[in-house]
């Protein structure tokens, strides 16, 4: 996916070939894709989101979902596929979840309602659902939201607070991942937070350089389901992370 378009490599093909998902072959700026456990591809652009069911050669059954239910702009800036399966679209502060009956996306959380209690709130940047919770990672802290049936509750924000060195590293959250041991991990503008629930209550845990990750800008984190370790992109290279400090390893 680039700002150009799909682009499809096939094993037999040298150079991959540009598919046009709109009708009239317009340029079109993909901006996220992933693929679910029925093998359907999704993709979020400017203008809205797509689905190719099969992806053989040549590629049929493309649904188009514009999501402009709520706002006249489609840019969809990530699709995800939550730890429940289920499918989610994120427009700026506004999280779509995919309803297999009725085929379409439904309007599941909309955080432009907290603009009025935290002013600098600009987008969703990070995003981990399960049966039970979306956690939403923005630019202005962490928005725990709870599910109940197709319920959602408003959110629980949790924020960096620099008089407490067991809040956030940072609010400005990059990514969150869960590790196998239930553990939550973020990815953040100023180191790594490891988050977890301790007797109903959420603790939380930073990391950074200082625990020899090799830049506190983190945009990925990737745990291992066996060793424990976890992977980060920074802006200082790749780590290759053990909280326990006694096997990390920069490259």
């Amino acid at each position: 996916g680039t700002q150009e378009g799909l682009f499809i490599k096939r094993n037999q093909v040298e150079i991959p070939e540009k598919f046009y998902l709109l009708k009239d072959n317009g340029r079109l700026f993909i901006t996220g894709m992933i693929r679910d456990s029925k093998h359907r591809i999704w993709i979020s652009s400017a203008m809205g989101v797509f689905m190719i069911e099969d992806c053989k050669m040549p590629v049929k059954n493309i649904k188009h979902f514009p999501l402009l239910k709520e706002d006249e702009r489609n840019f969809v800036n990530a699709v995800y596929t939550g730890g429940n399966g289920l499918i989610y679209a994120v427009k700026r502060l506004r999280v779509y979840e995919y309803d297999e009956s009725g085929n379409d996306f439904n309007l599941a959380v909309n955080l432009n309602a907290e603009k009025a209690r935290k002013a600098s709130l600009i987008s969703i940047t990070a995003f981990y659902s399960d049966n039970s919770c979306l956690m939403l990672g923005t630019n202005a802290g962490l928005a725990l939201i709870r599910k109940e049936n197709k319920t959602f509750s408003s959110p629980e924000w949790f924020v960096h607070d620099r008089n407490n060195k067991n809040s956030l590293r940072s609010s400005s959250i990059y990514h969150i991942a869960k590790s196998s041991n239930g553990n939550y991990w973020l990815g953040t503008a100023n180191g790594l937070t490891r988050l977890r629930q301790q007797n109903g209550q959420w603790e939380f845990t930073n990391y950074s350089t200082e625990n020899n990750i090799s830049n506190n800008t983190i945009y990925t984190c990737v745990p291992e389901s066996a060793s424990g370790l976890l992977w980060l992109s920074t802006n200082g290279g790749l780590t290759r992370f053990d909280p326990d400090g006694k096997r990390t390893v920069n490259f």
